[in-house]
Formats: structure tokens, sequence, C-alpha cells
């Protein structure tokens, strides 16, 4: 009876396969409004779209990134640079890849750039009425990649510093690319995306990325650190660079800033003159989805010094603020560019607290409810001396829990421009104090508060790092009471870490451990791993007593007769089975079932009984 139910069964299942793979393959209106190449006024499904993208916008720089963006109709842009025989002044061809849906492309290059785009040849694009537009019509071009050619001036000076921000000096540049500007495109499919790609031309030399570009003759060095990547570009005019030391002080610097959320790569150019003095984190970064940001630091600066980390935790900082509150942007990287070198060792707590207490422009406000042109060296000197005694209120007032990049994480969380109530806020939720008065009279009048002397406020919240290599973290440096920035406590010769696993006082000078071979080292005070080191018996590591081995044999031996018990039970239930019923249970069978169970209990017996003689020899 059951037979002819699971043909009919079987029948409706065909026919539901067949039903779906046939809707599935029908088109749908979509689809056949795909092929529409109309213009705007051939009907509703192809018009024409403001997009107009201004910094960035929702433009996504995919140049040298493997992050895609989803299935989307797209409109690829590729910026190509290469140099040209003017001082000041790139040659760059942007070429449109247009998807099929779009039939039409209005293009401003000078837009949004200051003039500083110039055309020069075209491909495609025909010159509208209204000036300064190219328009592309895909029924009147045959060419399917429309494309510019335009002349970039590129130079850039610093009102604040003096010299080049950007420069091309004929025999190289360095700048940054222009901002990508759509003006409108007409689709037979809606919305449209557009991606930004930046590269360097076939034959030129250089690197590229979507916020920095580079184009002469290089040297580039790739590392990754502390997982993060890292590329160090140094041009053929720049002092000699080393490259691996930068790595290391990026690396450093990402290991040691207890802030999360990172690009996938930073790239560091070395800036050779006439570039000026300091650094500068490109205006356009992976937070436009590229995952890639981009710094350049003068060829002066030292490879292992604070301009590097400055610019690299500026890569950090995913918050943007309100005009009162600009003053954070460089405050916060000064200070940080001053206290992660201190962490890892290449500066002193006696040259940290000098930088961060500056009494330089210690009587200006730093945000007074308007600011002005001149107000930015203000956030350099005190800007940084306010968040240093602010770090160590934060660290006080939590018992050393908490930090001043607790409030950094809240901020890169915020939805929207950081004010200076939300700072405040910030510091309040994680200070659990309401510290509004004392923000109020060091950041909006003449006052400049006090940076403690006491340096174990300054150490390093995450228990992990040993700032000053003895040996001890800073959870175990706190519980003994050693200095976190110096290796030996008590100057008798002897790092805090040696003198604790050798069982004298790190804190008395007299009390000093005698260098004999015969010393056995003590356990180290404050390891949070929890390790010891035992005698030569294993005592110590707790070695007598049942091994796992044994523990793992005697129990094996247990399953090996239960294993055979439950065998031999079933072995005779089958027999009685045929007696008591009449149904004869093929010997075959019966016999196979209780061999397989007696090989398998004996397999078990002799893999635990060799794992028992294993541990009994080691």
């Amino acid at each position: 009876m059951r037979r002819p139910t699971s043909r009919v069964g079987r029948a409706l299942l065909v026919v539901a396969i067949v039903t779906i793979l046939i809707v599935s393959a029908a088109p749908t209106a979509a689809d056949g409004a795909s092929g529409a190449t109309g213009r705007g006024g051939d009907g509703a499904a192809a018009v024409w779209t403001d997009r107009s993208v201004a910094d960035g916008g929702d433009v996504r720089d995919t140049s040298d990134s493997a992050v895609a963006r989803p299935e989307q109709p797209t409109i690829n842009a590729t910026h190509a640079f290469e140099r040209a025989p003017d001082p000041g002044v790139v040659a760059v061809r942007v070429t449109y890849d247009v998807p099929r849906s779009v039939t039409g492309l209005v293009v401003d290059p000078a837009a949004r750039n200051a003039d500083r785009l110039t055309v020069t040849d075209t491909t495609g694009f025909v010159e509208t009425s209204e000036g300064d537009r190219w328009r592309w019509e895909r029924d009147d071009s045959a060419v399917e990649a429309p494309s510019l050619r335009l002349r970039y001036a590129v130079n850039e000076s610093s009102t604040v510093f003096g010299g080049f921000d950007y420069v091309d000096t004929g025999e190289w540049a360095l700048f940054g690319p222009p901002r990508p500007v759509l003006g409108r495109y007409r689709s037979s499919e809606g919305e449209v995306a557009f991606d930004r790609a930046v590269a360097v031309a076939d034959g030129e030399s250089g690197y590229a990325t979507p916020g920095m570009v580079y184009l002469g003759q290089h040297e580039r060095t790739n590392g990754t650190r502390h997982g993060q990547e890292f590329v160090v570009v140094t041009p053929a005019a720049a002092a000699p660079t080393n490259a691996s030391a930068v790595l290391d002080t990026l690396g450093a610097a990402n290991r040691l800033y207890d802030v999360p959320r990172r690009d996938e790569r930073v790239v560091a150019f070395v800036g050779p003159s006439p570039l000026r003095e300091g650094g500068l984190r490109a205006s356009v970064g992976g937070v436009n989805g590229s995952g890639v940001d981009s710094i350049w630091v003068s060829a002066e600066s030292p490879a292992d010094g604070t301009t590097y980390v400055h610019e690299y935790v500026h890569t950090r900082q995913e918050f943007s603020t309100t005009d009162r509150m600009n003053w954070l942007v460089e405050a916060q990287a000064s200070y940080y560019g001053q206290l992660l070198p201190l962490y890892r060792g290449t500066k002193s707590y006696r040259e940290f607290h000098s930088e961060v207490s500056t009494a330089e422009n210690a009587t200006r406000r730093l945000a007074p409810e308007t600011r002005t042109a001149d107000t930015l060296p203000v956030d350099y000197s005190k800007g940084a001396r306010v968040l240093a005694a602010l770090d160590a209120k934060i660290r006080t007032a939590t018992d050393r829990n908490r930090s001043l990049a607790d409030v950094v994480r809240r901020l890169n969380r915020h939805d929207g421009r950081v004010s200076y109530a939300d700072f405040k806020n910030a510091v309040a939720a994680v200070s659990g104090r309401r510290l509004g008065g004392w923000l109020d009279r060091h950041l909006t009048t003449t006052d400049a508060p006090t940076v403690p002397l006491d340096q174990s406020l300054y150490a390093p919240v995450q228990s992990g790092v040993d700032s000053d290599g003895d040996g001890l973290h800073t959870a175990a440096e706190l519980d003994n009471g050693t200095e976190p920035f110096a290796a030996d406590t008590d100057g008798d010769g002897f790092d805090d870490g040696e003198e604790l696993r050798r069982g004298t006082d790190p804190l008395s000078y007299d009390d000093s451990p005698r260098r004999t071979e015969s010393e056995e080292p003590a356990p180290e005070a404050g390891d949070s791993e929890g390790t010891a080191s035992g005698d030569a018996d294993g005592a110590a590591s707790g070695d007598d007593g049942i091994g796992p081995g044994v523990a793992f044999a005697v129990l094996g031996s247990l399953v090996a007769t239960g294993v055979f018990g439950v065998g031999a039970v079933g072995a005779g239930a089958a027999k009685l089975l045929s007696r008591r019923v009449g149904v004869e249970i093929g010997v075959l069978t019966r016999r196979s079932v209780v061999r397989l169970v007696l090989l398998s209990a004996a397999s078990l017996a002799v893999f635990t009984a060799i794992v028992a003689f294993v541990e009994f020899v080691g």
C-alpha cells in the first residue's frame, strides 16, 4: 500500500522542481528594462539624476583595495597620474567605465577642486553649452569608456607652518588626488553607484593610494606588524631612511595604542625637501571604504621619533568635530605622540613630562566660541597639556582601570560631529564624575592645568605592556610598587624583574642579589599567566600524582571492559531471540557483530596501554 503513495510523492516533487526552474528562468520586468537606452524624454525608466559629490561623499575609493561593493550598477572612474614637463603640474587621465544601464553622463572636473583641473583632451566627451562641463551620450558615441585628460596643479602651501604640504618639483611629485566629482547621469535602472580608483599611469614610476600619490623613482618597503600592514615609500630624492625602523615604530604604535578599529594598511611616504618639516595625514583616508590610509613624514624626522607616531594616531581617529572642538584632532595626536614612545621605551618619563607640561601657548584659549586661524598652534601645545592632565584625572577616578583612550573609543563610535557637550558627556561616562567645570576652566579660559609628576599615573592600562623592558608588565609593576618606566627602581644594578625572580627587594638598594650560578630563580610576582619554576623533581609543577596519561589509560580500560560486556550481552540476546521467536538470525551477521565488538575492545585496550607506557616513560 505504500508504493503507490511513494510514487505519487515522487511525481509531485519532480513537478515542483520543474515549476521552480521555469519560474526562475522567466525574465522579470526589471530585466526587460535593463536594455533601455532612451534619453530623458523616452520614458520614466531613463531619467537624469544629479550626483554632485564633494569631499568623498558617497563615493567609494577602491584604489589598491580588495574590498568590493555589493552587486549594483556602478560608474567606475580610474584616475591615472603621470609627471608633466612643467613643475607644479601633473597630468591625469580619468577613464569612466560605464554600466549598460547608464545612457548619458555629464561631468564637471573643475567643481570642488578650486579650478586646479584643466581639460586638455577628451575621448567620447563633448563640451556642453554650460561651459566646464563635458557630456557623453551612449547613442551618439562609439566610445564605451569615455575619458578626459587634464592638467592638475598640485602645489599646496601651509599657511600655519610655512613650506609645502604638497609639491611637484618636476623630478618628483607628492600630492593629494583631486576630489571625485560627478555631475549627472541618466540610467534606466534607477540609482547608480560611483567608485573611484587612483593609479600610476602605465610607463610612469610611483605609488598611489586614495589619499596620496607619489610620482618618481623610489624604494618601497612592506611589512606587517601586529596584524596591520605597513608600506614605507622612500623617494630617491630623500635622505637615506631606515625603512625597517620606520616599520617598527609604526608597528609599536599600532600595538600600544589601546583604541580598536584600524585600517588594513597604512602607507607612509618619506617627504624630501622642499616639503616642510613635520608631517601630514591624507584628507581622504580609509574611512571612505578603501581600507588604506596615507601619511607623509619629513625625511628629516628620526625613524623612531614622535612625528611618525603623531601621524599614525591620526589614522585611528574616526570622529569628526564641530568647529569649537577642532582642537581635539591635533591635541590627541600630539599627546599620544609623546605617550606611546614612553610606553615603547624610546622616551624617558622626564622627557615625556617636559613635553606635555610645556608653557608654550599655555594662556591661550583652546575652545573659544569662535576659533581663528592662529588657534592651530595652541592645539599642539596646550591641547596636549590639557589631555595629559585629563588622562591622569580619569585614571585616578577609576583606580587606573580606565583612561583617555576609553573616551576616544566613545568618540570614534559617535554618530555625527562631536560637539563640546558630546565631549563632556563622554568624559563623564568614562570617569564616573562630572568634570565639566574643570574642562570649562582649562579649555575656555587662559588657565592651564598642572600635569602630575607621579609617573605611575601614566602606566599603560593594558596589563600586558612592559614599558621599561625589565620583565614585569604594568599590573606587576603596580602590585610591587616598582616604577613602570624605570627598569631598575632602586638603582642597584639589577632590573626589577630579576630581583623578584631572585627573591630580593627591588625597592631596596641594600637588598641586592648575588650573581651566582647556583641560584635558582623564584616565581615572578604578579605574573598574570600564573607560571612558576619548579625544582628538578618537578614538585613545584605538580608532577607527583596521577598523570593525565595514566588516568586516560584507566578510563580506557573501563570503557573497553564495558564495550566487551555489551558485545557479550548482545550476542546472548541475539541467540535467545532466535530461539523464542523462531526467526533464525544469520550466523554471519551474529558472528560478525560479536567479532567486531571484541576487536574494537581489544584495539582500545592496546591503545590505552600504549598511552600509559608513554606517560610512565615520560
